[in-house]
Parts: C-alpha cells; sequence; structure tokens
C-alpha cells in the first residue's frame, strides 16, 4: 500500500510517501513509478519491505484532490535490475493546493478595452482583474491600497 506523510500541500512543497510491499527476495529498492513519472526512493531509511519516497509538487499537479499512482519498483538483484508492477490499485489521494495568483490589473472600458482617455470624467471606467483562481477560491473583497 501507499500513504501521503504530508499534510496541507502546496505547490511548490516535497511530498513524502510511504510505500509498503511483500519483497520475500530482499531485493534493494531503487526507484519507484508514480503517475507515469519515475523517483528515486530515499535510501537512508528505506528497507526491503518499506519504501521512502519524496515528490516535489510543481506546476504539473492540477491541485485539488489528486491521486498518486504507484505503477512500478524498480528493485536491484545480485547482478540485475527487477520491476515490479502492483497488480492491485495502489493509489492515494492528497490534497494540493495552488496559490491564488494576481497576473494582471488594469483599467478598461464597458468593452474590456483599454480606455481612450482615463482622466475624463463623463466615460466609465472599470478595473478588470486578471487571477488564476483554479481551486475555484471564493472572492468575497478586493481591496487596494
Amino acid at each position: 500500500g501507499i500513504v501521503c506523510r504530508s499534510q496541507s500541500i502546496i505547490v511548490g512543497d516535497t511530498a513524502y510517501f510511504d510505500i509498503s510491499l511483500q519483497n520475500p527476495s530482499g531485493l534493494t529498492p531503487l526507484s519507484v513509478i508514480l503517475n507515469g513519472k519515475s523517483y528515486p526512493v530515499d535510501t537512508t531509511i528505506t528497507t526491503p519491505t518499506r519504501l521512502y519516497v519524496a515528490v516535489l509538487i510543481d506546476d504539473s499537479f492540477e491541485g485539488g484532490n489528486t491521486a498518486f499512482a504507484l505503477e512500478s519498483v524498480e528493485f536491484q538483484g545480485d547482478s540485475e535490475k527487477w520491476v515490479y508492477a502492483p497488480t492491485a490499485d495502489n493509489t492515494v489521494v492528497c490534497y494540493v493546493q495552488r496559490p491564488f495568483v494576481i497576473h494582471d490589473v488594469l483599467f478598461v472600458d464597458a468593452n474590456n478595452q483599454p480606455p481612450v482617455d482615463v482622466t475624463r470624467s463623463e466615460e466609465t471606467v472599470y478595473l478588470l482583474i486578471k487571477v488564476d483562481n483554479s481551486m475555484g477560491y471564493e472572492v468575497s473583497n478586493i481591496e487596494l491600497m
């Protein structure tokens, strides 16, 4: 099985995974494939039946409830490498938070175009704020200073 040992994961953080498996031959675990990407095991604390893996959470992770699926484990034997692909579902879901990012603040007219002259008092001017809110955070107030 696979367990996510990290809480409150934010893009830019490292998530830590604990993977338990049966390894009767006592082969040395080298790496795992999670979601199609290879990650080395932490050899300082990994044992033949318990693997520890650190995953840097970058922009490739969408955020929200994020599934991490263990696809395979690579082992080193006496003279060759072995790959084990689990037959059972070895997926864990972790919550990845993405930041609320303001990309741009613009003065615009009623057509979302730059106004001809912001100093003319008869023209209505709006403030357009472009954000990345992929997590769907509720915005109830914006304070400008």
